[in-house]
């Protein structure tokens, strides 16, 4: 549904044989009141369509794929909050989002929950998206005014106000993407970490959101989603992540080792457009891992 604050957010209520939401649009039928409960603690994850879940492409025996929903209880959010007692996972995933909108979600929505924790789980491209002004749809946007963000784009319009307008050019890094791993790659060689203005936009929205969560008393960590030929070196996005974390003093995880720790005749069943039910699996205790690891919650 259209957002004037966000460009687009999931429909509430709704019930279906891919996925439910429930009547504030989160992933998954339970509803949540915004305060806790005695002794309860949160996570709030953002993210986009790995978090959300979207389906994942089904092959056997040299047949044409199937489109498979990933169930409620098996996305990684749901599997991470069984593991870990006492602990309520709150899943604000949004098919598309960059991490403009991640932030400005969990601005909006997320820190309601009074989460203890907060996860932004970024898929690499998260990061480029956060150039465009139009993905699909129109939607909010920062550009960097005399080192600091300033939001654009809002209130945005609605479809129905854009229908027959031309949408405005992506920026050539964003396309960069597009033309596959070899051109990947050689942005990778070519340019140094922070040098690229998408880059320094993307350094102050995580230093935006590190700043709003600790001032809520809250924790940050910043899982990183590769593609799925993780097999190769990193991601130009994730190793700019990782390089943030350290100087952000922010734990950063990211899934690239994990995936790459399943023998590798199972490897094929992690990714399929999107994650498999396997892929949530090792996501989900590769998160728990590194709360477990860095203390984030007290738990085990």
């Amino acid at each position: 549904m259209h957002s004037p604050t966000l460009g687009w957010r999931p429909s509430p209520g709704l019930r279906g044989e891919e996925f439910s939401t429930n009547s504030r649009g989160l992933r998954g039928s339970r509803e949540l009141a915004y305060a806790k409960a005695p002794g309860e603690r949160r996570i709030v994850v953002v993210g986009d369509s790995y978090t959300f879940a979207n389906r994942y492409l089904y092959r056997s025996g040299g047949r044409r794929g199937v489109y498979r929903p990933v169930p409620d209880d098996e996305v990684y959010t749901s599997r991470l909050e069984r593991a870990l007692s006492g602990v309520t996972v709150v899943n604000l995933g949004v098919p598309g989002y960059g991490t403009d909108q991640q932030l400005l979600y969990l601005r909006e929505e997320g820190l309601r929950y009074d989460p203890d924790l907060v996860v932004a789980a970024v898929f690499v491209d998260d990061l480029l998206r956060a150039q465009l002004s139009f993905r699909d749809y129109a939607k909010p946007f920062f550009v960097m005014e005399d080192g600091r963000l300033v939001l654009g784009g809002v209130p945005v319009p609605e479809p129905s106000a854009m229908a027959g307008a031309e949408p405005p050019p992506a920026p050539l890094s964003y396309l960069l993407t597009l033309s596959g791993a070899a051109v990947r790659e050689a942005v990778i060689r070519l340019a140094p970490l922070g040098a690229l203005p998408v880059d320094r936009l993307n350094e102050a929205i995580f230093d935006s959101m590190r700043d709003d969560v600790r001032r809520h008393g809250s924790r940050l960590l910043v899982v990183v989603i590769p593609t799925e030929d993780y097999d190769e070196s990193p991601h130009r996005s994730e190793r700019l992540l990782v390089e943030w974390g350290r100087r952000a003093g922010v734990p950063v995880l990211p899934l690239r080792d994990a995936f790459s720790a399943v023998p590798s005749d199972e490897r094929g069943r992690l990714f399929s457009q999107h994650w498999t039910p396997l892929g949530h699996q090792v996501a989900a205790a590769a998160i728990h891992e590194a709360i477990r690891r860095e203390g984030l919650l007290g738990v085990d």
